[in-house]
C-alpha cells in the first residue's frame, strides 16, 4: 500500500485490525473514531518511524538478559495483540524475576484506549 502511494486513510484503515481487538472494532463508532483521529493527527509518525519500529521488532532481542534485571515490572498485554502478541509478555514475565503480568482477553495492542480505566487501576496499584 505504501509503495502504491495509497491514501493515508486507506493505510490507517488497513492497520486498525493490527492495533485493536475485533470486539473493539466491531462497534462501528470505535472504528470510525479511530480512523478519524489517526487521519487527522497533527503529529503523525513518519514512514521512517514505522519502518524503524518494524526493524526493531524483527532484529532486537534482549530475552537472554531479562533474568538479570532486578527492577519491578508491570506487564500488560492484550490477548488479541497482533503487533506484540501476549505470548511475548508471558515469556518476559517468566524471565523477569520481579514482574507482574496481566492480560486482557478482549484487547489488542492499544490497551490504553480499549481498557483505559482498567489500565489506570493496574498502574496505580503497581505504583503503591
Amino acid at each position: 500500500l505504501i509503495e502504491a502511494k495509497a491514501p493515508l486513510s486507506l493505510l490507517i484503515e488497513a492497520s486498525l485490525p493490527w492495533l485493536f481487538s475485533s470486539k473493539f472494532l466491531s462497534h462501528s463508532h470505535n472504528f470510525q473514531k479511530q480512523l478519524t483521529e489517526m487521519t487527522n493527527d497533527p503529529y503523525p509518525q513518519s514512514l521512517i518511524g514505522y519502518f524503524g519500529q518494524l526493524h526493531v521488532l524483527e532484529n532486537f532481542d534482549l530475552m537472554n538478559t531479562l533474568s538479570s534485571i532486578q527492577t519491578k515490572f508491570l506487564l500488560l498485554a492484550g490477548e488479541e495483540d497482533l503487533t506484540s502478541p501476549a505470548i511475548l509478555a508471558k515469556n518476559m514475565h517468566e524471565k523477569l524475576p520481579h514482574s507482574q503480568l496481566h492480560t486482557f482477553p478482549n484487547a489488542g495492542h492499544m490497551l490504553t484506549i480499549e481498557e483505559e480505566q482498567a489500565i489506570i487501576k493496574f498502574i496505580e496499584n503497581f505504583l503503591k
